[in-house]
């Protein structure tokens, strides 16, 4: 049986019901004292597992409304070994509603040999002058700085819906931000996530992360009403087209965690020197900090 199977998650609990489909939330542990900042939080699911050299961080970055929750939720179906056939899905969330906070998924006992940890952010508004979303990201990196001594990020997931021609200046703007938190290095740890897809064609977002110049190597297209139909109900004819984007999505899931455990090197991890304050002072927490590369 494969590490992660469904037939070994021992703890889980009913949350509602979607489609036809039983959703569960998986064993969660609410990680305590994690830090001052309420609107950060930290979540152990599936139980304990033993850290390893091989573990992964990926940070979520997108507009409002794009589906970042709901990757979650898909990305969650995928590592503990959902099966379209299957009667229930797994979710971490007991409502549907706007991201406000950052939470960090820690996902353990997956069908991965190794733990990863999804970090869902707040959307950023299209409105000028917004700079909520890197805000609240810096204030992450520093709030698991003080609270472990360390920071690791291995890979951001820019996250866009499929039909998204271009991006607006405050996504740019932010994300700019974030590149320049993390020492504007984003090169092949970008793994660009394209929601609300057809198999075909290729979507116009991609040629918008062209036009604002990011580069990626590869770009992975997930619909979430694949693993949770939210926006469809299960009928017949939809239920043999929500198999076709499951079958796709786990396939695109299966490229997604090849190249994320392929990554040579983190995008950054940083040791925190002892006799350096918790709050940086520089923009780039990589000034004030032993950073490992």
């Amino acid at each position: 049986m494969r590490r992660g199977s469904v037939a070994k998650r021992s703890y889980r609990f009913q949350v509602g019901q979607v489609s036809g489909l039983t959703l569960f939330s998986p064993h969660q542990r609410l990680v305590a004292q994690y830090g001052q900042n309420k609107s950060i939080r930290k979540v152990v699911v599936g139980g304990e597992q033993e850290m390893s050299i091989g573990d992964k961080v990926v940070l979520l970055f997108g507009s409002k409304a794009v589906g970042k929750t709901s990757l979650v939720d898909s990305m969650l179906n995928y590592l503990y070994d959902i099966r379209k056939e299957n009667t229930f899905r797994f979710t971490v969330r007991k409502e549907s509603a706007p991201t406000t906070e950052v939470t960090e998924y820690v996902i353990n006992n997956s069908i991965l040999p190794f733990s990863v940890a999804i970090v869902d952010t707040p959307g950023v508004i299209d409105e000028k002058g917004y700079k909520g979303t890197s805000t609240i990201i810096r204030q992450w990196c520093e709030q698991e700085l003080a609270s472990t001594g360390q920071f690791r990020l291995d890979a951001i997931s820019l996250v866009l819906k499929s039909d998204e021609e271009e991006l607006g200046w405050p996504y740019i703007h932010e994300l700019a931000e974030v590149k320049r938190l993390f020492g504007d290095d984003l090169k092949t740890n970008v793994l660009p996530i394209v929601t609300h897809t057809e198999i075909l064609p290729q979507p116009l977002a991609v040629h918008a992360l062209a036009y604002a110049n990011v580069t990626f190597l590869e770009y992975y297209k997930i619909n979430n009403d694949g693993f949770i139909p939210i926006n469809c109900a299960r009928t017949v004819t939809n239920k043999t087209e929500q198999n076709r984007l499951f079958i796709h999505g786990k396939t695109s899931f299966e490229r997604y965690f090849t190249d994320l455990r392929g990554l040579a090197e983190p995008m950054i991890a940083i040791i925190r020197a002892p006799d350096v304050s918790s709050k940086a002072n520089d923009r780039d927490l990589r000034n004030s900090d032993l950073c490992l590369r």
